[in-house]
């Protein structure tokens, strides 16, 4: 369960009663020791962990990292996180106040929750898989495999005509 407001969009509704998430409270690395891979390897191993099958059901991995921080928002970006919010005020350094983001990781099937715009999209997306051109033909069909049945009833006077 996702405890702070600012994080409970995180996951679509329909997957917190059943599901988890994964928080990076942390990932740093000597700056001596940095540009080397470490930082990579210790993701992709906890990525991993959380897409074995045991746990299936952490949908989402998320962090926070300061918006001055290039290095860190290059890093988790290009391993496909994305932007999931801007957090005004959200750490205090040394008595200052400074901005976040918070970025998540979808694993396992997990999405963020849907906006109107996004069931616009599916819903076109469901009609560009239907053929229309097959629409004819799947009528001829069925049509043929009604028709006799009708007229067979008829024959045999089972069929009410307007009564």
């Amino acid at each position: 369960m996702i405890a702070s407001q600012e994080d409970q969009d995180v996951l679509a509704v329909y997957f917190r009663p059943v599901s988890t998430v994964a928080y990076i409270l942390s990932l740093g690395v000597v700056q001596e020791y940095r540009r080397v891979g470490i930082a990579s390897l210790l993701l992709d191993s906890l990525i991993r962990q959380l897409t074995t099958p045991e746990a299936v059901h952490c949908k989402a991995l998320f962090l926070h990292v300061l918006t001055s921080n290039s290095s860190a928002i290059r890093f988790y970006e290009n391993r496909n996180f994305k932007l999931q919010a801007f957090l005004p005020y959200y750490y205090a350094i040394n008595g200052q106040f400074r901005d976040g983001f918070s970025y998540v990781l979808y694993i396992n099937g997990g999405h963020p929750p849907w906006g109107p715009t996004d069931y616009i999209k599916y819903g076109l997306g469901v009609l560009g898989r239907l053929d229309p051109c097959s629409w004819p033909s799947r009528l001829l069909h069925n049509a043929r495999s009604v028709v006799p049945s009708i007229f067979t009833s008829l024959a045999r006077g089972t069929m009410a005509l307007g009564k």
